[in-house]
């Protein structure tokens, strides 16, 4: 079986809009179990919600 290999320890996400902070927050909890040390994102529009834990 191939396995996906994450060689990277930096990591930009953009999206749209934050809102609740789910979408981040399950793709940074993938990329932490993948290896990614660092996790860095952005977004255009900003709504309310809680901060994500897995991002500095």
């Amino acid at each position: 079986m191939n396995k996906n290999v994450v060689n990277l320890k930096r990591i930009l996400l953009i999206d749209d809009i934050y809102t609740t902070g789910s979408t981040i927050d399950a793709a940074a909890l993938v990329l932490k179990q993948a290896g990614i040390e660092d996790i860095f994102y952005l977004c255009i529009g900003i709504g309310q919600g809680q901060q994500c834990s897995y991002i500095k």
